[in-house]
């Protein structure tokens, strides 16, 4: 299968600092399998993947929660035919969003920049 448009978006989850909502989805010519790859920085090696989608569909799009928020990630997507033919994507670097502080943390943090009398 000819992989094309692939598209990444995240997000934070509302209520849960540790973890990013990740939704990675593309296109292939033909039916196949969803699957994605994703490691933490610009490894070679990809440690971590989402259970494997067997229904053959030429719209993919894959859900995960499992990448941390203020973290690099390198992600490649994968689809596999009826025929065994498996294709990998491109190589995709991602940032997760960063948990925001506090209001009052943000304001202190902006104080101490403008007027460095603050200590920690």
């Amino acid at each position: 299968p000819v992989i094309s448009r692939v598209h990444i978006s995240t997000s934070l989850i509302p209520d849960q600092s540790q973890s990013a909502q990740t939704i990675v989805s593309w296109k292939t010519n033909k039916p196949a399998t969803s699957q994605v790859f994703f490691t933490e920085g610009t490894g070679t090696e990809f440690t971590q993947f989402t259970p494997a989608e067997t229904s053959l569909v030429e719209d993919h799009i894959v859900v995960t929660t499992k990448l941390k928020p203020g973290t690099a990630y390198t992600i490649k997507v994968q689809s596999g035919d009826s025929a065994g033919n498996v294709t990998d994507s491109g190589r995709y670097s991602i940032l997760t969003p960063k948990v925001a502080g506090s209001v009052v943390d943000l304001i202190f943090g902006n104080l101490n920049k403008t007027f460095g009398f603050l200590k920690n």
